[in-house]
């Protein structure tokens, strides 16, 4: 191009001044030398001196400028911020944007690159972003709206997804330069999500930080199309990445699954990974654009129900902060049978600014895939409105836990015995009422898995607020829909313990007695501790018939907890020291009756006591 400029220039130009201008070219005759500039002799004919003098400089800044404006880095051009739900508005347009910036030192053309959003995407126009400066992309329908917000950039197509998607820009030799996958979920402000909010970067020097780094927009317009964001601050990243999870998607190929963006050239270093059991690595790549997810693929494949621990170190995410050494265990999975996988926390009725979960229990020494799993709920008895877990490879390893909800920071921040690596957000969970209701686990050959039918009744009688309390299953091996297996989580607990064991948990094995109490001494509070006490039955067959009464020391019935009800060969009842008033049962001893008809019509009574106390 250079050589052209040149070319054009001497062929514009006389005999003698060709001489004259040839002096402004390196002997090389292939880039321009601006210190002959100088060289220029006032004397020369006017106006040709002063001609040529302008079009050295024009073709010096076309060089240069250009050789600029085409050399993009990764992260130069960001975008900054994003209006998705543009109605009702605040004040601005209504109109959907992507705001574009420049944190470079340099000239950047947007010249065949191209704007993806979702599964679509759009070649952009011939402009340039100075540095430092700020553009507006929006649909070219709506430029002239926008027009009074500085540089727009107008496409030919547009169309931003209210609860997020992945949005990036590609050079025009298809080189990532910049992308974020945003979410409702980082608005912080229930009523600006409605619509009308921009979400804005708070940190432009840390492009990589996504939830953490973005926030709804302060302005009271609803945004700052154009300038400099209204929640912009210091927000560096000094915080080292984490393995979410691992799975195997293919017997020869492990997903190491990150918590946020990774950077390309550590991720892909083999030597920042070992694998055991004889596993040897082939290539490493990092899956583009979210850059969170490294492919491990292998040169053979592995072993059906062998486990294999992970061993990944010095891995740098985009701030250069390192992953200290971490190990983990992935498996090929293993088909899931009925009863394998089962409902064991349900929170169908959160707190003011919280969210519905559901937790699931692997009882299986299985690796479970949950790709294409479903959960939906039950209205007016029909199971409905399902939704996907997750669309892509998931393992649930042996005897472990996981809550699924669709924002996994608020159940952090609202249960402090959740555990942020057995937690999974979802991008949809079907609606669960708040007083009653049914939740249904189902698998991808729409196979039922697990139902349960709740009630707000299955709290504890003397809890004083039921929203925000979960109920949990007590024994996982017993059955879902029976209301004496589930029990308010406990107040110790924080009324809820997603991705960990149920606070109210009683998974031992049975004794050998037909009937056990445990604990034999309760203290019905509502302090969450020892609030009721079960009475567990055990049988070698089906076909017995109990009823179930609590008596105190005078021989006087208080309570009746079953009435002529058949048993299965395993199960249990609670009693939680209410009496058939509704009221709480004075602190001493009492005796649990249980009359039982077996399948021979013999008779057999058994007595169990237990003791109501109180804490001081």
């Amino acid at each position: 191009m250079i050589i052209g400029v040149r070319n054009a220039l001497v062929s514009a130009a006389s005999g003698g001044s060709k001489k004259q201008l040839s002096q402004f070219f390196m002997p090389n005759h292939s880039i321009i030398d601006p210190l002959l500039l100088s060289k220029l002799e006032p004397s020369c004919a006017w106006p040709f001196c002063w001609l040529m003098k302008k079009a050295v400089y024009a073709a010096l800044f076309t060089v240069f400028f250009t050789q600029a404006a085409q050399s993009q880095n990764y992260n130069d051009l960001i975008i900054s911020e994003i209006m998705a739900d543009e109605a009702p508005s605040a004040g601005l347009p209504e109109a959907e944007y992507v705001e574009i910036y420049n944190r470079s030192p340099r000239a950047v053309s947007l010249n065949r690159c191209r704007f993806s959003f979702g599964n679509s995407s759009v070649l952009l126009p011939n402009q340039t972003i100075l540095p430092n400066e700020y553009a507006v992309l929006c649909h070219r329908d709506k430029a002239t709206l926008l027009a009074a917000f500085g540089k727009i950039i107008p496409v030919s197509s547009l169309s931003l997804t209210n609860t997020g998607t992945t949005l990036s820009i590609y050079s025009p030799a298809n080189k990532l330069l910049f992308s974020v996958t945003y979410s409702e979920n980082w608005y912080r402000n229930a009523t600006k999500k409605l619509g009308g909010w921009a979400l804005e970067m708070v940190d432009v020097g840390n492009p990589c930080g996504e939830d953490a780094n973005w926030k709804e927009a302060t302005d009271a317009l609803g945004g700052t199309p154009g300038k400099a964001n209204s929640v912009a601050a210091a927000n560096p990243d000094r915080v080292p990445p984490q393995i979410v999870y691992a799975v195997t998607p293919i017997p020869a190929e492990i997903n190491l699954v990150f918590d946020e963006k990774i950077d390309s050239i550590s991720a892909t270093n083999k030597s920042n990974y070992q694998i055991d059991g004889g596993a040897v690595i082939k290539n490493i790549k990092l899956q583009s654009p979210q850059n969170k997810v490294i492919t491990i693929s292998l040169t053979a494949p592995m072993q059906v129900g062998l486990g294999y621990n992970v061993t990944a170190k010095n891995v740098a995410d985009c701030a250069g902060n390192l992953l200290a050494e971490t190990q983990t265990t992935v498996a090929l999975p293993s088909v899931a049978e009925v009863g394998d996988v089962v409902l064991n926390e349900i929170l169908f009725n959160p707190r003011p600014g919280g969210v519905d979960f559901v937790e699931i229990y692997n009882r299986t020494d299985k690796y479970i895939d949950l790709k294409d799993w479903q959960l939906a709920n039950v209205t007016n008895a029909t199971v409905g409105n399902q939704k996907k877990i997750i669309e892509t490879n998931f393992t649930l390893p042996p005897r472990q836990f996981l809550a699924l909800s669709t924002n996994s920071k608020t159940v952090l921040s609202q249960y402090s015995q959740a555990k942020s690596t057995r937690l999974l957000e979802v991008s949809q969970l079907p609606s669960f009422n708040d007083d009653q209701g049914g939740v249904v686990l189902i698998d991808p050959q729409r196979r039922v898995f697990d139902r349960f039918d709740y009630n707000q009744d299955f709290h504890f009688a003397l809890l004083d607020e039921r929203s925000g309390v979960s109920l949990e299953r007590i024994n996982y091996n017993l059955p879902t829909n029976d209301r004496n297996n589930w029990h308010s989580a406990a107040a110790a607990s924080g009324y809820a313990t997603p991705g960990v064991a149920n606070s109210q948990g009683l998974n031992g094995p049975a004794q050998n007695d037909n009937f056990s109490v445990e604990p034999q001494a309760f203290t019905p509070d509502g302090d969450g501790v020892d609030d009721f006490t079960t009475i567990r039955y055990v049988f070698p067959s089906v076909g017995n018939v109990a009823t179930v009464s609590v008596f105190d020391i005078l021989g006087r019935q208080v309570g009746q907890i079953a009435q002529s009800q058949s048993l299965a060969t395993e199960g249990l009842w609670q009693w939680d020291g209410i009496n058939a008033s509704g009221e709480r049962v004075r602190t001493g001893n009492y005796v649990v009756l249980i009359e039982l008809i077996n399948l021979d019509g013999r008779r057999e009574t058994f007595k169990k006591r237990v003791v109501v106390g109180s804490r001081y």
